[in-house]
Formats: C-alpha cells, sequence, structure tokens
C-alpha cells in the first residue's frame, strides 16, 4: 500500500511539473480562460486537480484543431489575429518566390552564355575573314 502511495505522489509531482512549465512556457496572449498568474496559482494550490484543469480548459489550443487556421482571438475584436510568421520551408509563397528567383536566375545566366557565345563565333568569322584563304603555294 506504502508502494502505490509513493507512485501516485511520484505521478502527481510529475503532472505538477509539466503542467506548470507548460504554463509558464506558454505565451500570455494564446493562455485560454484565465491570466496567465492565476493559472500558476491554481496548479500551485491545488495539485491534486490543477494540472488537469490546465491540461483540459487553459492550455492553447493547437494550431491543428482551429477552425479557421487563422491563430488566437484578438481579446478586444475578437478577431482572429494573423497567424504566426511559418519557417522559410513551410511557407508556400517563399518557395514559389524560391523556384521563380531561381528560374530568372538560370535564364540570366543562360542568356549571359548564348550572348558569350555568339560573341565568340563572332570574332572567329572576323578572324576567319581577316587571314583570307589558306595559300597552298608557301609550304612548297
Amino acid at each position: 500500500m506504502g508502494r502505490l502511495l509513493l507512485l501516485l505522489l511520484f505521478i502527481n509531482v510529475m503532472l505538477l511539473a509539466v503542467a506548470l512549465i507548460d504554463c509558464l512556457s506558454t505565451e500570455r496572449d494564446e493562455v485560454r480562460g484565465l491570466p496567465k498568474a492565476v493559472w500558476v496559482l491554481i496548479i500551485l494550490l491545488f495539485p491534486a486537480v490543477g494540472p488537469g484543469v490546465w491540461f483540459a480548459s487553459g492550455r492553447p489550443v493547437s494550431p491543428e484543431s482551429r477552425p479557421n487556421q487563422g491563430g488566437p482571438l484578438d481579446r478586444l475584436t475578437g478577431k482572429s489575429r494573423s497567424p504566426r510568421p511559418l519557417g522559410p520551408d513551410d511557407d508556400p509563397e517563399f518557395l514559389k518566390g524560391l523556384s521563380t528567383t531561381a528560374r530568372k536566375a538560370d535564364e540570366d545566366r543562360l542568356r549571359a552564355w548564348e550572348d558569350d557565345l555568339h560573341r565568340r563565333e563572332e570574332e572567329l568569322r572576323r578572324h576567319a575573314d581577316d587571314e583570307g584563304p589558306p595559300d597552298d603555294t608557301i609550304g612548297r
């Protein structure tokens, strides 16, 4: 019986620590229901139920489960604020811009190579015209 109580106490302390760390690391404007300071007090003053209440009611809603995907609501207007900026590899507009930029750079490089090739061909033609036809009598 004593071992069971120690196990339950250990689980309760771990749950309390995880809930407290999660609450403290959550952005102030993403906490649901009550202000962040009140949630910390609830977790600390009611260690048996506080963490469970935090995870059920206070924790921010994950972005995947938000219906509008628009980010957290503004407290004054109730309207959805713009979502947080995405990382570059998650932002479709950034990736589209990369492919457009890369394509333009490739086209510019190809155009420069073609211009260089045409310039060299023209130089070879002029050089061949300046030398004239080969003279077969010189070497005999």
